[in-house]
């Protein structure tokens, strides 16, 4: 036997003629179909039956209720084929499929990863594809991955498995597990498989059949299932790879967690259940903390940004809390305003609203995080000089910004000798309330998320 089509079912009577159709219609000889009835309560069993009568390739198992993963091990351990794929009860298998790939199995390779064609709700059609590329040995692929994060590797029903390999290796889905199993059974099977081929055939096509799907239904502890499953791809994906650099492990690292945040907040729409449970831990994430805002300091240093109204303002507010706190204003980029450069906006505003000048130091030179710390020490050296006790500095930024600052004033040997507060300062697009609802507020604190994981083991900049 060649190949077993593996078919969990659960109540997909409505749509188990067109799935199993679409395989049996093209399935060559010494291929198997083995539907696993996970326990139907409507007419699914019926029409496997039916279907069964007049297909001599299709096997039906009859069990319990319990679950995708359980009937998919189910089907591995009925399965007498070579290789096992799977296909879901409400999709189907692309038409020709069978036609175009059998002649790769002929290569012997462990792990197939075809594309596949999404056709969503809305009647468009989406495209997951792959390069046709074969790789010698697992570690090549975990470089590739890493490196280009393409390689769709969350479903199991793009893939044929070889059995043997599951058998040997007692590769099972985790029956336990309601979300993300797919992920955690192909992580298991890439440390046991060598050679890998990924191809541009398309092999299966995803229905949207319903609204009410699990990205749509709420799940409890989402946050920490994705937490769980970025840690298990990020451990599976480093330990295989042996030609990715530091920069390039990082960076993926930074991606992927960002990722995982992203899908998050794109669930909290339809859920507020969901956004109540999971935006805490997700902004605890984002923005870290708590920081020390009621410290009383000496100088105010002030980061700048294209857009750092919010910033200044954050600053005078805490300079009159604390009566004759000086400020720097550090930032060489022009302002969003285009009249001034960010140093320059900032001077303005704090003039303009009652601060004296003199207790105002320009610096309009630095363009990113590192230059305003640095370019700002010989100001902040300067007036040390008037205290006999360590300088009290609050730095203001951006509150998303405040963990990668505070990594970076903490790697320069300057600031060591001086006592740091930060001070978070939030816009109109990026408070912890409301960041995940506006386009732009969602751009930046992604962005500076994946910075944020990248800089913990470098100081330059993520790239893209």
């Amino acid at each position: 036997m060649l190949l077993s089509v593996i078919v969990p079912t659960f109540n997909c009577g409505a749509y188990i003629e067109e799935c199993i159709d679409s395989i049996s219609n093209q399935l060559p000889e010494r291929c198997e179909i083995i539907a696993v009835d996970d326990g139907s309560t409507d007419d699914t069993r019926d029409k496997l039956h039916a279907l069964s009568a007049h297909c001599d390739k299709l096997h039906v198992l009859h069990r319990e209720h319990g679950g995708p993963s359980y009937a998919r091990n189910e089907g591995i351990r009925a399965a007498k084929g070579r290789f096992v794929t799977f296909v879901d009860c409400d999709d189907r298998m692309h038409d020709s499929f069978f036609e175009k790939a059998f002649p790769l199995l002929e290569k012997d390779v462990d792990y197939y990863i075809f594309s596949m064609e999404h056709h969503l709700k809305n009647g468009e059609t989406a495209y997951r594809s792959v390069e046709d590329h074969l790789y010698p040995d697992a570690s090549s692929f975990a470089d590739d991955y890493i490196r280009r994060r393409r390689l769709l590797i969350y479903s199991s029903c793009n893939k044929l498995y070889k059995r043997q390999l599951l058998i040997d290796h007692d590769i099972r889905y985790d029956e336990s597990c309601t979300f993300g199993e797919d992920r955690l059974f192909n992580y298991d099977y890439l440390n046991v498989c060598q050679t890998i081929m990924t191809s541009s055939i398309v092999n299966h096509i995803y229905l949207q059949r319903s609204l009410t799907s699990l990205s749509t239904r709420y799940v409890p502890r989402f946050f920490e299932r994705c937490m769980a499953l970025h840690n298990a791809k990020t451990a599976c994906f480093l330990s295989l790879s042996k030609g990715t650099t530091e920069k390039e492990r990082a960076a993926f690292v930074a991606y992927d967690l960002s990722r995982e945040v992203e899908n998050m907040i794109d669930r909290f729409p339809n859920s507020p259940e969901e956004t109540a449970e999971n935006l805490p831990p997700v902004n605890r994430l984002v923005f870290r903390g708590p920081w020390d805002e009621d410290a009383a300091v000496d100088l105010l240093l002030v980061l700048g940004s294209r857009n750092c109204g919010y910033k200044i303002e954050k600053a005078l507010e805490t300079g009159r809390r604390n009566p004759g706190a000086r400020y720097i204003v550090s930032g060489g980029n022009p302002h969003i305003s285009g009249e001034a450069t960010e140093a320059g906006f900032m001077l303005d505003y704090l003039v303009n609203n009652g601060a004296d000048s003199a207790d105002i130091s320009i610096e309009d030179q630095a363009l990113c995080t590192k230059d305003n710390l640095v370019y700002s020490l010989p100001f902040i050296e300067k007036l040390q000089k008037k205290y006999a006790r360590p300088l009290r500095i609050g730095i203001v930024t951006g509150g998303f910004h405040i963990t990668r600052t505070k990594r970076i004033a903490e790697s320069i040997e300057g600031y060591r000798k001086f006592s740091l507060h930060y001070f978070p300062a939030y816009g109109s697009h990026t408070g912890p309330d409301n960041w995940f609802t506006d386009p732009v507020g969602r751009k930046v604190i992604l962005s500076e998320l994946k910075k944020n994981m990248f800089t913990m083991g470098h100081e330059e900049e993520l790239p893209d």
